[in-house]
């Protein structure tokens, strides 16, 4: 499994982010239990994720982001159920001092 995120300051107050996570295959069971993976045991393909997000600072106490998590919408709910397709977000952030 490996993540990579990059940041670009597209000014001093807007920023935008990506973020990819790549997960290999990996097994799912052991089916003979003998403690080690056979070519006929159960595995789960790699895949990839991509996030993106963009985000600005309006004033010293306010800020605002939006993105979309897994742009492509990857799910395999079959074997995967956590992970639930795009995902859309809006944050607004307000400091109080």
């Amino acid at each position: 499994m490996g993540n990579i995120k990059f940041n670009y300051h597209l000014n001093n107050k807007t920023e935008m982010n990506a973020m990819l996570t790549y997960r290999s295959k990996y097994a799912l069971s052991d089916s003979n239990a003998n403690g080690f993976l056979d070519t006929y045991d159960q595995f789960i393909e790699g895949y990839s994720l991509c996030d993106l997000g963009i985000s600005h600072q309006i004033s010293s106490l306010k800020s605002c982001q939006i993105g979309v998590k897994n742009i492509f919408g990857f799910t395999n709910p079959e074997y995967i159920s956590n992970i639930s397709g795009r995902l859309y977000y809006m944050n607004f952030k307000i400091n109080f001092k």
